[in-house]
Order: structure tokens, then sequence, then C-alpha cells
């Protein structure tokens, strides 16, 4: 099945359980904004395999949107495998700070290209809903046997000053080969401390920048051009 020219984000599963979406084509105008692929929201136990993605906005994103202040948004067991992307914005999005909980996941076997960043998890105060300082809580990530080729930052974490999320970390980095205009970045906050980050048989072309950060692991990482 192929999804041609959508004007919005394609595909929201909101609260979902149990989903596989296997062998699906996305095609949208890369000049185009809010042309998402797959948003996977609030969802538990999801396969994503064999896709090819073609997007102006992110092409995969993992949330936990909390609808009002008492909900418990919960983002896990998501499966990422054997998929191409290419966005003009990101790859792989994961959170933002006023989401909940997103933990358990895994991405494998995954190439990233385009014009845009690689992998992002970024958290800018823009990004906060009103009266929010932050609250996510995002742990246990892997990323293991991908191929980035990225025109900006191709592995970027980010938390700005004035953010407070609950936890980010524990994240895997593993059997990576890395090409990209811009270096790898790991900008924790002073309120929020990046940590528990393991690169491991990781090639880059260019450096990895690391600040407020604490148990940063490098084993067998090269740099081409530091």
């Amino acid at each position: 099945v192929s999804f041609v020219d959508s004007p919005g984000w394609t595909f929201w599963l909101m609260a979902c359980e149990d989903v596989s979406i296997h062998r699906i084509v996305i095609d949208a105008c890369q000049q185009m904004i809010n042309n998402d692929g797959i948003d996977i929201d609030d969802c538990r136990r999801v396969t994503v395999s064999d896709c090819r993605i073609r997007t102006g906005d992110d092409c995969l994103i993992l949330r936990a949107i909390r609808k009002t202040p008492n909900h418990h948004a919960l983002c896990e067991g998501v499966t990422v495998a054997n998929c191409v992307l290419d966005s003009w914005c990101q790859g792989i999005r994961i959170g933002c700070p006023s989401d909940d909980t997103i933990r358990n996941c895994v991405f494998s076997n995954i190439i990233i290209q385009g014009r845009g960043n690689g992998i992002n998890i970024n958290n800018p105060k823009r990004y906060l809903s009103p009266g929010c300082d932050g609250f996510m809580d995002l742990s246990d990530i892997m990323f293991n046997n991908m191929v980035i080729e990225s025109g900006r930052v191709p592995i970027w974490i980010n938390v700005e000053e004035g953010v407070r999320l609950r936890r980010i970390g524990g994240m895997t980095f593993s059997n990576i080969r890395i090409k990209s205009d811009e270096p790898c970045r790991l900008e924790g906050s002073t309120e929020t401390v990046i940590e528990d980050i393991r690169f491991s048989e990781v090639k880059c072309s260019r450096s990895i920048v690391a600040g407020k950060c604490r148990r940063i692991t490098l084993n067998q990482v090269e740099f081409e051009n530091a």
C-alpha cells in the first residue's frame, strides 16, 4: 500500500496496542511541513517493518502526549526494523518535553538519508505546554545497525536551558555508520543532565559534542574528520 502526497500527518496511532505496520510506502512532498510519516503516540507493542518513508517533516515519531495534566501517557514496546527513511526534517524523532513516558523501544536495520537531521531527541522551551516546564521520562531506547547520511545533525539529543525533564538517558547506539555535515550533539541543561548514553562500533565523519552529560561511554568509536 502506498500513501502519496499527504497534506498532514499520514498516520497517527493514538492509544493503540498490538499494531503491525508492514511493507507500506509513504511518499510526501519534501517542500511541505507537517506531513509526518508515522506518529506513534501513547501506544504499546507496535511493530513497523520493511517500509519506505519519504517526507518533508519527520518520518517516524514516538510520542506520549498527555491529553490532560492527569492523563498518564505511555509509549513502550515499539520496534522499528528494515526501513528506509528520507526526510528534510528528521528521520526519527522521539518525544517532546511535555510528553509523559517513552521507554523500551528498538530501532534496527535502518537507513536514514536526506538533508535533515538523522535521529532527533530535541526538547526546546517552545514545545512546552502552557504552564509546564517539562515532564518527559525517556529511557531504554536502542539504535542498532544503521546507516545515517544527514545534511544536518546525525544524532541530536538536546534539552534547552529552563526545561526540567524527569529523565532522559539509557540509550545505546551500536554498529552505526554516519556521514554528516555537522557533528553528533549531546546537550543537556542545568535542570536536566543527559545520562547513560553508549556508543559502540560507531564510525562518524564528524565528532561528538557533549555538554551537561554524565556516564557517556565510547567503545570502538572512530572519527574520520574530528
